[in-house]
């Protein structure tokens, strides 16, 4: 059985990654591909592909599963 703290965080996950896709499927390809901090840095969309996977990689950890 799941605990409700593990529920609420997969649904927090779950919503926080649908506002990520939207905002990234509204931007033009050259606002994907800024780098906020200039040359040599991430662009918004790694930065974003990070956040994400971490995110999953946190719960995992929560769960104690690979």
């Amino acid at each position: 059985m799941v605990q409700p703290i593990v529920e609420y965080a997969q649904a927090m996950l779950d919503h926080l990654s649908g506002r990520y896709k939207h905002v990234v499927e509204a931007m033009p390809e050259e606002g994907l591909n800024w780098q906020p901090g200039g040359a040599g840095t991430n662009s918004l969309a790694q930065i974003v592909r990070h956040v994400v996977s971490g995110q999953q990689l946190i719960f995992n950890w929560a769960l104690g599963t690979p």
